[in-house]
């Protein structure tokens, strides 16, 4: 369609620049001499040289008749020009304007752009530079340029815009392809293989030391960490906690628990770790790769004092306000007579920290702790149990759940709870399936 309306729009310019010259310079007409050059009338004229310009009068030089003006002619060919000029710079434009002419910017500039302070202009290079590396598009300069750019990304803590775990998933691919330098795999596995650990940092002489462990790398899609517990140590004495073990994506790792107390003063807590780098095989079935292990150890300070410090204790809201936050679901009996379900919370309006208790036909039975930090706002959920409870239907039943210092001071931070008690009357329990005789 584009080229039609172009040939068009030739087409009218073709013809008004014919009516123009017809117009302006149309044929002569009569006997009068005229100097070529310039127009100058030469009737009578006997010098053989023009009195205006100099020139020499020879007969090539000398034209004659008058060239007519046709003022109608002139201006149509004049609209004529316009409009085809007018459509052609239109449909110039027009196509311009259809070009992606950002396919035509330089690799370094668009590698630059994942930099930029506005996210479509970030994410626009990224859809471009996938496109160049599927087309081999990027010379081994522009290709370790992006990978430093994919190592930055991987090592912040922060996703800057839509795309980061492709760009992981490009370093990923990198490695599988043997194009990273040395240093590009040192720094790939630094930034996977990160733990941070953490103590509650003042505790009383009777208290468990609670600690937790977090995953804080971040690697490729199809890439996981193994992590084992080989060791504690409470102010290098070994602490025999046994061997334990852990696996999942980078920053997915995470687990707590506490040590026994410890005696008064300032404690350091060390462990040491195991890590491998694990990559999934492809297709599905084949073999995983460890691909890089590691073993590191990591301190954490912490102090126990005389006076146990203290949970500050709050009665504010009631219980009825505090018993809206709270919902039940998943309850059921296992075959072994045991009780298992969830506890959610939303919005807790002061961090609460419970024992849990079921009464089954009037009887109370321990299901674990649970807590939560205030304004838990997307709800968390804690999964409880129980031991084993009488054999038979346990009907519907009663959560209590009764506030405790000894769960607050388990944690790592929390200072001050609500302190009261909740019960959840008439939970629902599932019972386990009844088997026939011969079934």
């Amino acid at each position: 369609m584009d080229v039609a309306i172009l040939l068009f729009a030739i087409l009218l310019c073709g013809v008004g620049i014919c009516l123009v010259t017809r117009g302006r310079w149309g044929r002569r007409i009569g006997d009068v001499p005229h100097c070529r050059k310039c127009g100058y009338v030469l009737t009578g004229n006997t010098t053989g040289r023009c009195p205006e310009c100099g020139s020499l009068l020879t007969p090539i030089a000398v034209v004659y008749g008058e060239r007519p003006r046709r003022p109608r002619s002139l201006l149509a060919g004049v609209v004529l020009l316009l409009m085809g000029a007018l459509i052609v710079t239109t449909v110039i434009v027009t196509s311009a304007m259809k070009v992606d002419w950002y396919r035509y910017r330089p690799t370094s500039w668009v590698i630059q752009d994942l930099d930029a302070t506005v996210p479509a202009k970030r994410d626009q290079a990224w859809v471009e530079l996938k496109r160049r590396i599927a087309t081999g598009g990027i010379s081994t300069t522009q290709e370790h340029a992006l990978i430093e750019r994919a190592l930055h990304e991987q090592q912040s803590s922060a996703r800057t815009f839509w795309a980061p775990d492709e760009l992981l998933d490009y370093l990923g691919e990198q490695y599988v392809a043997h194009h990273m330098d040395a240093g590009e795999i040192q720094r790939f596995f630094d930034n996977e293989m990160k733990l941070r650990l953490d103590v509650r940092p003042t505790v009383g002489p009777t208290d468990p030391i609670a600690y937790r462990v977090m995953g804080l790398g971040r690697g490729p899609n199809g890439w996981y960490m193994r992590c084992g517990q080989t060791g504690y140590w409470i102010d290098d004495k070994k602490v025999d906690t046994g061997r334990s073990n852990a696996e999942g994506g980078f920053g997915g790792i995470s687990w707590s628990s506490t040590l026994s107390p410890q005696s008064v003063g300032k404690h350091r807590l060390r462990i040491d770790f195991d890590l491998t780098a694990v990559r999934r095989g492809y297709p599905i079935g084949v073999l995983t790769v460890a691909e890089q292990s590691r073993r590191i150890q990591l301190t954490a300070d912490f102090a126990v004092t005389q006076t146990p410090p203290p949970i500050v204790l709050m009665t504010s809201p009631d219980a009825a306000a505090i018993g809206r936050c709270f919902s039940t679901y998943g309850f059921s009996k296992t075959p072994d007579d045991r009780l298992e379900g969830m506890i959610q919370c939303r919005n807790p309006p002061v961090p609460m920290a419970f024992k849990v208790f079921v009464t089954v036909h009037g009887k109370e039975y321990p299901m674990g702790s649970i807590h939560f930090d205030k304004a838990t706002s997307s709800g968390a959920s804690w999964g409880v149990n129980s031991g084993k409870l009488p054999p038979g239907d346990t009907g519907p039943v009663d959560v209590i759940l009764r506030s405790s210092e000894a769960v607050a001071i388990q944690t790592l931070d929390m200072t001050q709870i609500w302190k009261g008690e909740v019960i959840i009357r008439g939970v629902v329990v599932r019972q386990p399936p009844t088997t026939r005789p011969g079934g």
